[in-house]
């Protein structure tokens, strides 16, 4: 049985390691403060540098809250990190304009 966490940014951030090992996430929610849209990113990767291609890409409008919820059994993932970008097919860094809040589960 999966034991679940959540993960939260502490404050307005860029991107956000949320698993450095496999792991198994379950819900991204949070909120946007920047003046245009963006996308937030889910990556299996432990750090970004730009132009990585995410695993999963959702589009949040400007000043907003956020939720996603993956699907009941979660996404396994070998390594999480959670960002922002102006960008929907890789990763473009922008502000650090978004809280994060995360739930997931080491496998």
């Amino acid at each position: 049985m999966l034991r679940s966490a959540t993960t939260k940014s502490g404050g307005f951030v860029q991107q956000k390691l949320i698993a450095s090992v496999p792991c198994v996430l379950f819900s991204v929610q949070g909120y946007h403060q920047g003046a245009a849209a963006r996308f937030i990113q889910i990556h299996e990767a432990a750090s970004l540098t730009g132009g990585e291609v995410p695993t999963h890409s959702h589009k949040i409008p400007a000043t907003d809250n956020f939720y996603l919820t993956i699907a009941v059994s979660g996404m396994p993932l070998n390594k999480c990190l959670i960002a922002i970008s102006t960008t929907a097919d890789t990763y473009t860094a922008g502000a650090a304009d978004a809280i994060f809040s995360v739930t997931s589960a080491g496998l």
